[in-house]
C-alpha cells in the first residue's frame, strides 16, 4: 500500500505542478489567482486524502519515526518534555503536544506525527500564498 500511495501523491503533485505552470501562461490576473488558490486548495486536499507512506517495504522514510512510534515509552522520551532539547528539535515539542490533544492512548503517536505533517503542508500553503500575493500573482510566481 505505501508504494501505491506514495505513488498517487507523487503523480497529483505533478498534475498539480504542471496545472500551475499552464495557469501561469494566462494574460489574465484575476484568472491566475483563481487558478493558483484552487491548485493550492487542491495541494492541501491531496496531503490530507493521500498522505504520504512512512514505510516502503522494511524502510522507514522519515528517520527515526519508527523508532519513536515503535512504542509508548520510546515515544515519550522523545516527546514527553516542554523543552527543546539539544539532539531534538521543536518538532518534538510540537508532537507531543498534538499527541496529548488526541488523549495520548498508545496508538495516537502516528497520528500525532501526520498531524506534524498537515501543519507543514499548510504552512506551505500559506507561505506560497504570501509570495504570490506579494508579487501580483504573476506568471513568474505562479511558475
Amino acid at each position: 500500500m505505501g508504494f501505491w500511495q506514495g505513488t498517487a501523491y507523487s503523480v497529483a503533485c505533478v498534475v498539480l505542478g504542471a496545472s500551475a505552470l499552464l495557469a501561469s501562461r494566462s494574460a489574465n490576473v484575476s484568472l491566475r489567482r483563481i487558478a493558483a488558490a484552487g491548485l493550492l486548495l487542491a495541494l492541501l486536499v491531496t496531503a490530507v486524502t493521500i498522505p504520504l507512506p512512512t514505510r516502503l517495504g522494511e524502510r522507514d522514510w522519515m528517520g527515526d519515526y519508527g523508532l519513536y512510534t515503535a512504542n509508548r515509552r520510546q515515544f515519550e522520551q522523545y516527546t514527553g518534555h516542554d523543552v527543546v532539547f539539544l539532539p531534538g528539535h521543536l518538532s518534538s515539542v510540537l508532537v507531543g503536544r498534538f499527541d496529548r490533544l488526541l488523549g495520548s492512548y498508545p496508538d495516537s503517536p502516528p497520528r500525532a506525527f501526520l498531524l506534524l505533517s498537515w501543519l507543514g503542508t499548510v504552512m506551505f500553503v500559506a507561505e506560497l500564498l504570501i509570495v504570490a500575493t506579494l508579487n501580483g500573482w504573476s506568471k513568474q510566481a505562479l511558475q
